[in-house]
C-alpha cells in the first residue's frame, strides 16, 4: 500500500493533550536524575499521539520490527518480528498494520490478542535511525495485526552498533527450548552480546483500550560483556548509560518491576527470550564498577525461551557506536568486584508497626551464607543508595536478618516496608564492623540500648546466651510496641536462667534511665560494656555509666561510635532556612540541626548513604572517621551525620 501523505497536523505541534505525556514512573526517575524541568517542555515538543509522514514511511521500508508485549500474567516478552518491506503499511497517521510471522514458540505471539498492549521499535541498524511507538491492538485478523497509535516519538542514535542485513529464507526454526534456568548456551549469548532489546509496562487507566498494561520495546548497546551474569547464574546486570532523558524503559520498571530480554545471534539467527522481575539500582559500588553507568538494572530470571534460527535475516557487523568510546564493560575479576552478592528474601517478619525484619539468604544456592560476628552489618544497596543495616539474628542461624525501622522520611527504610516481598532479591556485601564482642571474659556484660539500637546488641545477646555468660540488657524504649522481639526474648531468659537479666524503661510511661535507676541494676563488680543508640543517647549513657564501676566501653551509635566533646572554642554553625545561629555542642551536626527545628533530611546516620549531605556555603568540617558516601570526600559538601566543624560554618539544605 502506497504510504497517503497527510497534512492533517503541523509537525511542530507535538503532544497537545492536557495530560502529561511521562506516567509517574517517568517523572520519578527524570525528578531524580534532575531533567524533569527540561523534559516538561522537551517531551511535550517531541511526542505525539500520531505519526508524521517520515516516520510511517520509514516504518514501511523496514523488514523487521522489534515489539514488545506482556503476556496474561503481566510477564512482558521482547521479540523481532520480520517480513519483505511493506509487511508493515500505514493507511493513516494514527494506524500501523502488520503481518505477524514469528517462529513457533516465539512468546509474543500468544500477548497479540485484540485490545492488548504493543509496544514497537523502527530500529535500522545499518544507519542508526530509530523511532518509537507505544499503543495497543484494535484488531486481530488471523495473522494480520491492526496497531492504534497512543505515543509515537523518535529516539537518538547512541549506543546502536551499525550493521547490514542478509535475508536468509532458507533459515528452519528449530523447535523452542523452555527453561526457569539459564543453560550454558543461553549465558555464551549473553556474554558475547553488544545489543538486545528490552520490553517493559506500566500499569495505568484499566478503562482505556491497551492501557491496562502499556508496553514499551527499546534498545541498549554496549560494548560485548557490558550485560553480566551474577553468580547465581539466572540474574543478569546491565549498566545502563545516558540516554536521551525520557526514562521510559526505567519509569516502567519502577512501577512494574518486571522486564523482557531479547539476545540475538547475529550471525546464527537464534534468539533467546528472556523475562523477569526488574530492579533498578541508582548508585553504589555495582554501579562504580562500570564506566559511564548512571545506574545498574537487574533482571532476576522468571523464564526463558531458546529458538535455534528464530531469525531468517543475518546480521553483518561493520562498526560499533561511536559512543561507546565513553563506556565500559564489568571488571574481569567478577561481577562482584564491587564486593556485593545477591542475597534473596526468604521471610518477613513486621516486628512491630515500624520494624520489619527481614531474613537473607544467598541466592545461588552453591553459595555459602557469610559467617558473620554478633555486632557487625552489612551494606545493602538499594534504589535509594546504599544502607548500612546491622545483623539482628543469631551468628549460627542460616540466614542473615536484618531489622529495620521505618522512618518518615526515610527512603531507604520507606524502600524496605513498601516495595520488598518475599523472593525479591537485594545486593549486599559481605558482614563487616569492628563493633564486635571480645572474647570469652569472667567479668559481666553489659548491653544498653536506645530504641532500634537493639540490632546488633540483640545478635550478642545471642551469642552470650550461647556462651553462658553472665549478662545485663539495659534496654531504653519509647512505647511498649517497641521492645521487639518478646518470644526470643522469652526463650533466651530460659536457656541462660539466672545469668541473663533484662531491664526495659518505657519512656513514656517511666521516664528516661536516671544515673540512680542504673546504679540500682547494676554489677556489683566491673563490667564490659556495649553501647548502642542514637548519637544523643550514647552521650547521655557514658555520662550516667562512667560514675560506674566500668572495665570498657565499646559504643556504635547512628552516626558512629563518637564520644561527645565540648569544643575548645565557641564554634557557630549557620543553616540558610534558619535565621538563629546556632553554637555547636560537640556533637552531630544533624541533631543540633534538628533539635533547632531544622528541616534536615536523613536516613542511616552512618555516613554510608548520603541523605544528609549538605552543601558547605563557608567553613570547613572534619571526619573522625572517613564516611563511605563519596560526598564525604567533597570539599564543597558534607554528610551532616558524621561531619565535625572546623571552626564556624554555615549550610544550605
Amino acid at each position: 500500500m502506497a504510504l497517503q501523505h497527510s497534512n492533517k497536523h503541523d509537525l511542530s505541534a507535538g503532544w497537545t493533550r492536557s495530560e502529561d505525556p511521562f506516567h509517574d514512573g517517568e517523572l520519578e526517575a527524570q525528578r531524580r536524575m534532575g531533567v524533569r524541568e527540561q523534559m516538561a517542555n522537551f517531551g511535550r515538543r517531541v511526542i505525539r499521539d500520531w505519526m508524521p509522514d517520515q516516520h510511517r514511511a520509514f516504518y514501511q521500508q523496514l523488514p523487521y520490527i522489534v515489539v514488545g508485549a506482556t503476556d496474561e500474567q503481566g510477564w512482558p516478552w521482547a521479540s523481532m518480528l520480520v517480513g519483505a518491506p511493506g509487511f508493515i503499511e500505514s493507511p493513516d497517521e494514527y494506524t500501523l498494520t502488520l503481518d505477524v510471522d514469528a517462529a513457533p514458540g516465539d512468546p509474543v505471539l500468544g500477548a497479540l490478542a485484540q485490545g492488548s498492549s504493543l509496544g514497537m521499535l523502527g530500529i535500522e541498524l545499518s544507519t542508526r535511525r530509530r523511532n518509537r511507538l507505544q499503543g495497543w491492538v484494535e484488531r486481530r485478523h488471523e495473522d494480520r495485526l491492526t496497531l492504534r497509535i497512543a505515543q509515537a516519538f523518535g529516539n537518538c542514535p547512541q549506543y546502536i552498533q551499525r550493521r547490514t542485513i542478509t535475508h536468509a529464507p532458507e533459515r528452519v526454526a528449530k523447535p523452542a527450548v523452555e527453561m526457569t534456568s539459564l543453560d550454558e548456551r543461553a549465558r555464551a549469548l549473553i556474554a558475547r552480546s553488544d545489543t538486545f532489546f528490552i520490553a517493559t509496562a506500566h500499569r495505568d487507566d484499566a478503562d482505556a483500550p491497551g492501557s491496562n498494561l502499556g508496553a514499551d520495546a527499546s534498545h541498549r548497546g554496549g560494548k560485548p560483556g557490558f550485560v553480566r551474569i551474577s553468580g547465581d547464574g539466572d540474574t543478569l546486570l546491565w549498566p545502563d548509560f545516558s540516554g536521551n532523558n525520557h526514562f521510559n524503559t526505567i519509569g516502567n520498571m519502577l512501577v512494574h518491576p518486571r522486564a523482557g530480554m531479547l539476545f540475538i545471534d547475529f550471525d546464527r539467527g537464534d534468539a533467546l527470550y528472556l523475562t523477569g522481575e526488574a530492579e533498578v539500582i541508582w548508585g553504589g559500588p555495582l554501579v562504580e564498577a562500570v564506566e559511564g553507568a548512571e545506574r545498574v538494572v537487574a533482571i532476576k530470571t522468571h523464564r526463558a525461551i531458546y529458538i535455534e534460527g528464530a531469525i531468517p535475516l543475518t546480521f553483518d557487523f561493520q562498526e560499533p557506536s561511536p559512543t561507546l568510546m565513553f563506556t565500559g564493560v564489568w571488571p574481569d575479576t567478577s561481577v562482584l568486584a564491587a564486593g556485593l552478592t545477591a542475597y534473596s528474601v526468604k521471610s518477613i517478619h513486621d516486628a512491630s508497626s515500624k520494624v520489619r525484619s527481614l531474613e537473607l539468604v544467598p541466592v545461588d544456592p552453591s553459595t555459602p551464607r557469610p559467617s558473620f560476628e554478633a555486632g557487625q552489618h552489612i551494606e545493602v544497596s538499594l534504589p535509594a543508595g546504599t544502607r548500612r543495616y546491622s545483623l539482628s539474628g543469631s551468628p549460627g542461624s542460616r540466614a542473615l536478618r536484618v531489622s529495620v525501622e521505618r522512618h518518615p522520611a526515610g527512603k531507604g527504610s520507606g524502600y524496605i516496608h513498601e516495595q520488598v516481598a518475599i523472593g525479591h532479591t537485594l545486593w549486599a556485601s559481605a558482614p563487616k564492623g569492628d563493633f564486635t564482642l571480645d572474647a570469652q571474659h569472667d567479668a559481666p556484660v553489659v548491653l544498653v540500648a536506645g530504641g532500634i539500637g537493639i540490632t546488633p546488641l540483640w545478635s550478642m545477646l545471642h551469642e552470650l546466651a550461647r556462651r553462658g555468660e553472665e549478662t545485663l540488657l539495659v534496654w531504653s524504649v519509647r512505647e511498649r510496641e517497641d521492645a521487639i522481639f518478646e518470644a526470643e526474648r522469652d526463650l533466651l531468659e530460659q536457656i541462660a536462667g539466672e545469668r541473663l537479666r533484662v531491664h526495659i524503661q518505657v519512656t513514656s510511661e517511666q521516664g528516661r534511665i536516671t544515673p540512680d535507676a542504673l546504679e540500682r541494676i547494676w554489677p556489683q563488680r566491673d563490667a564490659r560494656v556495649y553501647l548502642c543508640g542514637s548519637r544523643g543517647f550514647d552521650v547521655a549513657m557514658r555520662e550516667h555509666i562512667n560514675a560506674l564501676p566500668v572495665t570498657r566501653i565499646t559504643s556504635e551509635s547512628f552516626g558512629g561510635a563518637l564520644t561527645k566533646k565540648a569544643p575548645t572554642q565557641m564554634i557557630e554553625v549557620r543553616f540558610a532556612s534558619h535565621k538563629t545561629p546556632l553554637r555547636w555542642d560537640g556533637g552531630s551536626l544533624l541533631e543540633l540541626a534538628l533539635n533547632a527545628g531544622v528541616e534536615a533530611p536523613f536516613d542511616c546516620r552512618s555516613g554510608s548513604c548520603g541523605t544528609c549531605s549538605a552543601k558547605i556555603c563557608s567553613g570547613s568540617v572534619r571526619y573522625d572517621r572517613p564516611p563511605s558516601h563519596e560526598d564525604g570526600k567533597s570539599s564543597e559538601r558534607a554528610l551532616l551525620c558524621v561531619a565535625r566543624p572546623v571552626g564556624d560554618v554555615s549550610f544550605d539544605l
